[in-house]
Formats: C-alpha cells, structure tokens, sequence
C-alpha cells in the first residue's frame, strides 16, 4: 500500500521525501493467497462439520505457502494457537473460536438439495442466484479477498479541515447538551 502511494505522489508531482517502510507483502501472502494461505486454509478447514481448532492448525502447519513462510510459527505453550510477525512484531492468535465464526456459508451440496425440493417452500428458501459462480458465494471471504488486490488505498490526504470548523463548535453541541 505504501509503495503505491509514494508512487502516486511522484506521478502527481506532489513533494514529499521518502519514508522508509518495512514490506509487509509476504505476511499478506502468507494470510490472503489462494490456495494454501490461511484464510483459504480456514474456509478448508470448515467444509469439514468436524473439523476441530487443532485440525486446523496442524493443516496450516502442513501447508507449504504457510510452514515455508519465515514469518509462521506454530506456538509452542498453547496447542492451538499459532503466531505471525507482522511488520509491527509478533501475533500468537488461539484458533479455539475460528472454524465457529468462520462458518458462516451453507455447503453447496445441502443448498442444491433445497433448492431442488418440489415443495415450492422449501425450494424458496434459498433461491438460485444469477451470478453464483460456486457453491461457496455466502461466505463472506469470496467477496472480499478478491476485491483486496484491485483496491486502491485511501488516504487522509484528500480530507482538508473546513475553514468553518472550530474545537468551539463542537464542544457547544454534544450529546449530554443536546438531549435535554
């Protein structure tokens, strides 16, 4: 993200010096790359009904994007938990709750059964969309992680304080004033 924006403010002609930064490119590779980062690991992991936390650690582990990664290390005092350096240092995340908070989508095959039962109520339940490419468009990942690389970083670069607003302004209106 830093990169694209320092060459943004070259191609605007915008002064600036250059500030040094560490690349965080391979711990976004290490969690986001499809197939066999983390992420991609996780939604594995929950196709799985049972699947458990240290199912889903020993799969990462065994993963060669994420073992081969200097900045994966499986946690050596909790059984289901595993640390990533990121760039401001290490993380040790509990895996316990994952797979739970992550399944969130209904397996392809149970929604093809419904949706081709002959009672029109059952059938209605989860109707065919137009724009479904697999059995996997509820999980909320499919959305996101393919629209990351296409984003463009935002920056509060473009927001310039308004000549009108002062601290006075606000500290006259707030909440405890206002619901009297």
């Amino acid at each position: 993200m830093f990169k694209q924006e320092q060459a943004e403010y070259v191609r605007e002609g915008i002064d600036w010096s250059y500030i040094e930064f560490v690349d965080n490119q391979d711990v976004l590779d290490l969690v986001e790359k499809r197939p066999g980062g983390v992420i991609d690991n996780l939604d594995e992991a929950c196709r799985f009904p049972r699947a458990t936390a240290s199912d889903f650690v020993d799969k990462l582990c065994s993963s060669k994007i994420v073992s081969e990664s200097p900045r994966f290390t499986r946690a050596r005092r909790l059984p289901n938990g595993f640390t990533v350096e990121h760039y401001a240092g290490a993380v040790t995340y509990t895996a316990d709750h994952f797979l739970g908070k992550n399944r969130d989508f209904v397996v392809a095959e149970h929604e093809q059964l419904v949706q081709g039962s002959g009672d029109a109520f059952v059938a209605a339940l989860f109707p065919k969309s137009a724009d479904a490419a697999d059995g996997d468009e509820n999980s909320s990942s499919n959305f996101l992680l393919p629209a990351l690389p296409t984003a463009s970083p935002r920056s509060p670069r473009g927001s310039r304080p308004s000549s009108r607003t002062s601290w006075r302004r606000w500290r006259r209106w707030s909440p405890t004033t206002s619901a009297a």
